[in-house]
C-alpha cells in the first residue's frame, strides 16, 4: 500500500469527520423527531383554563373579545369566522355586497339565501355596518 500525501490524509479526515456528524445527528433522532407543536393561551385565562373546551361559549372560539366584523369591508374568510356563516354564505354575502353596494343594515342579511331571523339573531353581536 503506498503512503498518502498530507492532502490525501485531511481530505479522508473530513469525510470521516462528516459521516460520523451525519450518522449521528440520524441515530440521535435529529432527523425524524416529533412534529413542531405550538400552545397558545390567552393572557386573559390561566394556562389550564385556556387549554379546556370552551363548552356552551356565548362567543365564537374565532372571534376576540367584542370584535365586531364590518359587513361592508370584511374579506371572504373574516365572514367565514361568524357563526353560522360558511364558505357558501359568505360568498353569498359578498355577491350581495358587490350588486347592492353594500350594506346599510345588519338586518338586510336576511335578503341573502340561507339567512333567516334565527341566523341574523345569533350574527347581530358580532357585525356591524359601516356608513
Amino acid at each position: 500500500m503506498s503512503k498518502l500525501s498530507r492532502y490525501e490524509k485531511v481530505v479522508l479526515g473530513l469525510g470521516l469527520a462528516f459521516l460520523l456528524l451525519v450518522g449521528g445527528y440520524r441515530l440521535g433522532g435529529g432527523a425524524g423527531g416529533r412534529p413542531y407543536q405550538v400552545s397558545v393561551t390567552r393572557a386573559d385565562q390561566p394556562a389550564a383554563a385556556a387549554s379546556l373546551p370552551a363548552g356552551d361559549s356565548s362567543r365564537p372560539d374565532s372571534l376576540m373579545d367584542g370584535e365586531r366584523i364590518d359587513l361592508n369591508t370584511a374579506g371572504y374568510y373574516d365572514l367565514m369566522r361568524l357563526p353560522g356563516i360558511g364558505e357558501k354564505r359568505a360568498r353569498s354575502i359578498l355577491d350581495w355586497r358587490e350588486k347592492n353596494g353594500g350594506f346599510s343594515a345588519p338586518e338586510q342579511l336576511t335578503e341573502i339565501s340561507g339567512i333567516g331571523e334565527k341566523t341574523l339573531e345569533k350574527l347581530l353581536p358580532y357585525i356591524e355596518v359601516s356608513g
